[in-house]
């Protein structure tokens, strides 16, 4: 019987994803499009909610221009509730917590949205040793 963590993630690996590691200073962007990491870079951290979605909106919609993608997935400081779509808790960037941020990103970028720690887990580990060019 074929374990559904096992399943979940070799389907993550199969999707072609934009995935986006939310920090402080840095906001990693990369691409896993055919089960290999093709490109990855970084933005400087915005210090406000309109410049971030405006900036995220814009990688993605490049991203889409060029590649087939079947969704994105996004890493951020705090803990998301799945069941709400909030990033819950404080950090270093208050504007993206204790509201529905995700159902928000999915109507922006017009892909669903994931934040589901198995997903972050598989493309973390491709994209250890990759390496990421600052914008």
């Amino acid at each position: 019987m074929i374990n559904m963590k096992d399943k979940i993630k070799r389907e993550v690996i199969l999707m072609n994803l934009i995935a986006i590691d939310i920090g402080g200073t840095t906001i990693k962007i990369a691409t896993w499009i055919n089960q290999k990491l093709k490109m990855a870079f970084t933005i400087d951290t915005p210090d406000n909610l309109d410049t971030f979605y405006e900036e995220l909106t814009d990688a993605v919609n490049e991203i889409k221009a060029n590649h087939n993608i079947d969704g994105v997935a996004i890493s951020s400081p705090g803990a998301v509730n799945k069941a709400t779509g909030v990033i819950e808790g404080a950090s270093a960037l208050p504007y993206i917590h204790n509201f529905k941020i995700v159902p928000e990103l999915e109507k922006r970028f017009g892909l669903p949205v994931s934040t589901a720690q198995l997903l972050r887990k598989s493309l973390t580990e491709q994209l250890k040793d990759a390496v990421v060019w600052h914008f």
